[in-house]
C-alpha cells in the first residue's frame, strides 16, 4: 500500500512540474547600494546600483563587486521585458 502511495505521490509531482503553472519565474530586482567604511554605518564610502539588462525577450541582473564588507541594499525596481516596474 505504502508502495502504492509513494507512486501516486511522486506521479503528481511530476505532472504539476510540467505544468504552465510551474514555468513561471520569480520575479528579478535591482538592489541599490550604500557603502560604509566601517559596521557601525556611520560614514557612508559611496554608492552603486545593480544592471538590468534585455536581450531577445529575456532578462538578467548584473551584480558588482561589493566595495566594503559594510552596506545596506535597497531593492529600486523589478528588471523585466519591456523595462522596469
Amino acid at each position: 500500500m505504502r508502495k502504492i502511495a509513494k507512486l501516486a505521490a511522486a506521479s503528481l509531482l511530476l505532472a504539476m512540474a510540467a505544468s504552465p503553472a510551474m514555468a513561471f519565474k520569480s520575479p528579478l530586482y535591482v538592489y541599490a547600494y550604500t557603502y560604509y567604511t566601517d559596521a557601525s554605518k556611520t560614514t557612508v564610502a559611496g554608492y552603486s546600483s545593480d544592471i538590468c539588462w534585455e536581450f531577445e525577450g529575456r532578462v538578467w541582473v548584473q551584480t558588482f563587486q561589493h566595495q566594503t564588507p559594510y552596506y545596506d541594499a535597497e531593492i529600486s525596481h523589478e528588471c523585466r521585458v519591456g523595462g522596469p516596474l
